[in-house]
C-alpha cells in the first residue's frame, strides 16, 4: 500500500504526519460524499479509533495517532462527532473544517431535504497515490475469504461468521487485519484460538481470555509422593 500526503498542507502544519493523516480522511470523506453516506448535519464523515488507524498506518502507534488527531482538532483542522446506532459504540466520526483544505481537496457540502442529497458529484481527481482501483479492492473484500486463506478451518469459519452476524460484528478490512495480527502474535494455534471463540460465543479475541479459561495447575502433592519423600530424608537423619 502507498501512503502520500499533500504538500502544500504538510508546509502550512509543519507535519508530514498530519498531512497523511488529512490524505486519508479526506479521501473517504470524498469516497462517501460520492456514495451518498455519513451525511449527518450538513457534512459528510468517516470514522474511525486510534486503534484501527495505526493498523492503516504501522509507523505510529495508536498514542501517536491520537496526539495527531486531538491537534488537529485543537487547530480547527477537523470536527469530530459521534453517529454511531449504539449508544456505548465510542468510535470517533471525523469531518474537515478548515476551508483551505476542503478546496485543496474540492471538498463542497450540499444541502440535502429530507435526507436526500440533491446533488452528489463524482469523486474528484486528487494528487495522491490513493486511486479509484483502492476503492474497487476496498468493495470486493471478502472477510470469509481472507480467513479461508489465512488457513481457519472452514466449519469454524462459518460457525464464527454466524456469530458476528447475530452480535453485529464488523467484517471490515481493518476488523479483519486487528484480528489476525493478534493471531499471529499468540502462542495458540489459528484453530485453537477460532474454536474456543466460537465456543465462548465471543466476536473478538485478547490471549489473556483463553488463558484465563485453562485449568491451574494442582501444586498440592499426592500422599504418595509425601510418603517417598519423607522416606528418602530418613537415611540422611539417621546418620547412615
Amino acid at each position: 500500500m502507498n501512503h502520500s500526503f499533500n504538500v502544500d498542507i504538510a508546509t502550512r502544519l509543519n507535519s508530514v504526519e498530519k498531512a497523511v493523516l488529512i490524505e486519508n480522511i479526506a479521501f473517504w470523506i470524498i469516497r462517501n460524499k460520492a456514495n451518498n453516506k455519513n451525511f449527518y448535519d450538513g457534512e459528510y464523515w468517516t470514522y474511525n479509533s486510534a486503534t484501527a488507524f495505526s493498523e492503516l498506518f504501522p509507523y505510529f502507534k495508536p498514542s501517536k495517532i491520537y496526539k495527531l488527531l486531538k491537534s488537529l482538532e485543537s487547530d480547527g483542522i477537523l470536527k469530530s462527532g459521534n453517529y454511531n446506532k449504539v449508544a456505548y459504540d465510542r468510535t470517533k466520526w471525523y469531518t474537515i473544517t478548515d476551508k483551505s483544505i476542503t478546496k485543496i481537496y474540492k471538498i463542497h457540502f450540499t444541502n440535502q431535504q429530507n435526507g436526500i442529497n440533491q446533488t452528489v458529484t463524482p469523486i474528484p481527481d486528487i494528487n495522491t497515490n490513493i486511486n479509484t482501483s483502492i476503492i474497487k479492492k476496498e468493495e470486493r473484500f471478502n472477510f470469509r475469504k481472507e480467513l479461508l486463506d489465512f488457513g481457519f478451518d472452514e466449519n469454524l469459519i462459518n460457525d464464527w461468521l454466524d456469530i458476528r452476524k447475530k452480535k453485529k460484528g464488523s467484517n471490515s478490512k481493518s476488523a479483519f487485519n486487528i484480528f489476525v495480527n493478534r493471531v499471529k502474535k499468540s502462542k495458540y494455534k489459528p484453530n485453537q484460538i477460532l474454536e474456543t471463540m466460537v465456543y465462548k460465543s465471543w466476536t473478538s479475541f485478547e490471549e489473556d481470555w483463553i488463558d484465563n479459561l485453562q485449568p491451574k495447575q494442582n501444586v498440592k502433592k499426592s500422599q504418595d509422593e509425601l510418603l517417598r519423600e519423607k522416606f528418602s530424608k530418613m537415611p540422611s537423619q539417621l546418620g547412615l
